[in-house]
Order: structure tokens, then sequence, then C-alpha cells
């Protein structure tokens, strides 16, 4: 028998299960009425940042948001003597340990996260060093980048001793605003943001040379306050202002080819967000569309739950990606943007039902299942793909229905309270009139007919409106005891 310690160890040793998504159910609009998704990962890092310093209550202290508990803040920051370090540049983390700049200070330290204790390292700045309001960590050649922004100097800070180190000669002159300050480990490069040009900027640690990236996405009440790459990907805190203060933050991502972001909710409130510190992040997610009469556009494909719109009425197929440490992971979700307009329901809104028997909203009069029938499209409207799919639900289960179509709406005579023309429903549809084929509406209640422009002989062509209804039988004995109903109407126009 294997002992205990064996069998954790082979249980260690296997590779931990993939996030698997969820796309969420399949569903049914109406075009061209924007669709909901709710895409979910299970299992998937939640995200985890830092910032400070707050304000009000949480002024000085280290604010951290965790996704799924909220925020916390933690301090005011203060050395074991009780001295306030008010007014922090930036955080870095320097191999596990946590580095951080208090401007007013010119003061090199580190931070127990747990209780916001700093501990001074070295000695201050050189006085010419009076606004280091960034850091960056190096972890190829050990040393924490600065810019001091008074001077517009790229400086070097040896992390044990806090000695400084003059890289060029104010290359940054020019760019009056730079308080941020971010290191690529795949290019060996640093980055800054200007916050009077919006400008990207890339700088040579080794010379101060700077290059001009792009220009950064403008908020007119925002401002990018600092700056850090994870695994190759540049990411900010984005202060907002209302009247020149700084009131809140919010992560984003940022293109470094065009400047664009990409806002990572939620925005915290109440903090003036000079550093940015990430603990983890969320595996990418993405949507796409796999099949479909036209195109899906997603508000924004790299979240969870956007919504997404269609250019055409019809079936399609959409995708949901998560990026994991073992490679991408899918699912997909069949929305059907559905083509046609409903009329003449028997919920109450529009002709009243026989006997007082409305149905269910935007259905057909009540029938045995206390509902009423409900006629979509769940396919698209063009002739020559012959796409339309009628579909008939909330029908009572193995009853004989069909469906039919017409030229015009039927108007109905004035209602007295007896059963029209025989039936529990009301007749909707009229003028040229042709049936489509009959059918059972099986255990479930239902009843579909695709190939409608084939079955209608000719009749249709693009361009037409055309009118809808489901006929069906029912129980003798409800609701107003003739055996049979009507849905709503469903009017569809036609497209080549």
């Amino acid at each position: 028998m294997k002992s205990l310690a064996t069998f954790l160890l082979a249980l260690s040793a296997l590779p931990a299960a993939a996030q698997t998504p969820d796309a969420g159910p399949d569903q049914v609009v109406l075009y061209p009425a924007v669709a909901q998704l709710a895409g979910s990962v299970p299992g998937r890092t939640p995200l985890e940042w830092w910032t400070a310093d707050g304000n009000g209550a949480t002024e000085d202290m280290v604010v951290k948001y965790l996704e799924g508990s909220g925020i916390t803040a933690v301090g005011p920051m203060k050395t074991a003597g009780g001295q306030i370090y008010g007014w922090p540049g930036d955080l870095v983390d320097v191999n596990g340990t946590i580095y951080g700049t208090v401007i007013l200070l010119r003061t090199l330290f580190t931070l127990d996260p747990a209780t916001a204790i700093a501990t001074p390292v070295g000695s201050p700045y050189p006085s010419q060093y009076s606004s280091v309001h960034s850091l960056a960590y190096d972890p190829l050649g050990g040393w924490i980048y600065g810019v001091d922004m008074g001077s517009k100097q790229l400086i070097r800070i040896d992390p044990a001793t806090a000695a400084v180190t003059k890289i060029g000669n104010g290359t940054l002159s020019g760019y009056p605003l730079v308080k941020s300050l971010a290191f690529d480990e795949v290019t060996g490069m640093l980055y800054a943001n200007d916050q009077a040009t919006d400008s990207l900027l890339r700088i040579s640690p080794t010379t101060g040379a700077v290059t001009f990236v792009t220009t950064m996405f403008p908020y007119p009440d925002g401002q990018i306050e600092e700056l850090q790459f994870v695994d190759g990907q540049l990411y900010a805190s984005n202060g907002r202002t209302t009247s020149g203060a700084l009131t809140s933050g919010e992560l984003e991502r940022i293109d470094l080819l065009t400047g664009n972001d990409t806002l990572l909710p939620p925005e915290l409130q109440e903090v003036s967000p000079h550093c940015l510190l990430i603990r983890s992040l969320p595996e990418p997610v993405s949507w796409s569309q796999l099949s479909g009469p036209g195109t899906a556009s997603f508000s924004d494909a790299a979240q969870l739950d956007p919504t997404v719109s269609f250019s055409a009425p019809g079936q399609y197929e959409l995708q949901l990606t998560v990026e994991t440490g073992s490679g991408p992971v899918s699912d997909t979700v069949h929305v059907a943007s559905a083509g046609g307009i409903t009329f003449c329901a028997g919920d109450g809104s529009e002709q009243p039902c026989p006997c007082w028997k409305p149905g269910a909203a935007g259905a057909g009069c009540a029938n045995s299942t206390g509902q009423g029938a409900l006629l979509e499209n769940t396919g698209g409207v063009g002739v020559a793909a012959d796409d339309a799919v009628l579909f008939a639900s909330q029908l009572p289960p193995n009853k004989l229905g069909l469906i039919y179509l017409g030229t015009a709406p039927y108007s109905p005579p004035p209602f007295t309270g007896e059963p029209i023309l025989k039936t529990d429903g009301v007749r909707c549809v009229g003028g040229k009139t042709r049936r489509l084929p009959i059918g059972g509406t099986g255990a479930l209640g239902t009843l579909t007919v695709n190939d409608v422009v084939a079955f209608s002989n000719g009749l249709i062509d693009p361009g037409e409106t055309w009118y809808f209804q489901c006929w069906y039988r029912d129980s003798a004995f409800k609701p107003c005891s003739s055996g049979s109903n009507f849905s709503n109407g469903l009017a569809i126009t036609f497209a080549p």
C-alpha cells in the first residue's frame, strides 16, 4: 500500500484543471435589438491590484482591490517610529519585497503590505531629485529606475542602499509631467507617459534617450498616474479628477501600437492612484463570431458580458475563448436575431380574446397550457438563402398545427364575447393566404417550419412584407371549449 506522503506527492504532481468557459444560454432577440451575453469562467484568477494613496478616511493608506472581496485599506503608511509617509510616488515589487518612494521626503523605503509599516532605505536622494513620482524595477539588472519630474532626469537607484546614478542628461526635457514609469522585460526598455502631451514614451535604461511611441487616448477628466508591465502587456492606473483634484482610479490595459485603452472595472472611489501594483490578473477572454448571415459586433469583446448587435437577422454562433496556462479553451452560444415584428398579441394589449382569456406577453390568447402560443422567426429574412425559421412554442403537446401566411393583417369582426370564427383565439392574417405544411407539436409543444420561401411556391419576393400566424388544435374543454386556437401574428419583410 502506498504511503499517505506518496499519495499526496502524486496528487500535487497532477496538472491543475484548466478554466473552462461557459458562453451562457442560447437566446432569441428581436432584430435589430442587441443581445446581452452572459459568459463566465469558473476558477478564473481574480483581478487584484493596489494603489496609494487614498483620500479622506483612507488618506496616506495602501488601498487594495480584490475581485470578489472588494476594497480594503491598510495604514496609514508610516515608520515604526510613527513618521507618516504621505504622498507616495509609486510602489514596485522587487523579488517579493515591496519598495516605494515618498516624494516630499526624497526617500526610498520598503513596505510591509500587511501593516503599511515603512522602513527607509539608505539616505534621502540628493536635493536636486525632489520630485521622484515614479519607479520601475528591472529584474534583468536588479536596478530600480525612477524619473525626477523637476529636473526631467532618469535616475537609477540601488535597492540596497538607495544610492542614485544619473542616466543621460535631462533627456526628458520637453515632457514636463512624467509621473509614471514601467520596465518591459521583453524589450529591456522603459516606458513612461507625459500627462502634459498625452505622449507614450520609450526610454533607454542605459542612455536615457527618449523615443516617442504614440499618443495616448485622452480623457477630459482623467490622467495616467502610473504604469506597469505584466507579461509584456502595459497597464496603467487612470486617475479621475474633479475640479482638478484626483478623486478615483481605474485599472486599464494599453495598446502599445495605438495608445488606445481598455478599462478594467471597477473604478475605485476616494483614491489618488499615484501608485500601481498589480498582484494578479484574470486570464484573458475574447468573444468572436463563428457563423451567421451578417456581422456580429461586440461592445467589448474582451469582457465576459458584452452586448452584441447584428447587421442582419438570422442564427449566429458566437464563441467565448479563455487563454489558460495550457492553451485556449472555448465554448459556444447560439443567438437568433429574429427577423420579424410581432402584432395582434393576445395578451390583452390589443384585440380582446374570446371568453376574456389573455395569454402571456407577446403571445396569442391563452390555451390549455395557460400561456398562449408564441410565434417567432429564429432565422433570417433572405429570399435567396431561404433562411427564415418559423418557430411556434408554448403550444399544447402532441397536437396538430400549421403556420399560414397572408398578404395583409386580418381585421376580425367586433368582439361579442363569443369565440371568433369558432376558435379560442383571434385570427390575425388575411388577404391572399397560403398554408405551410401541417405538423405535430410533439412532447415539447413546439412547431418549426423551414424552407418558408420554397413552401410559398413563388409567392414571397424580396422587399415584400408577409404576415404569419400559427393555428393549432387544443383541448375541447379549455379555455373556451372550441378545440382550436391561434398564436400571435408575425410580420416579416424579406430581403434578397
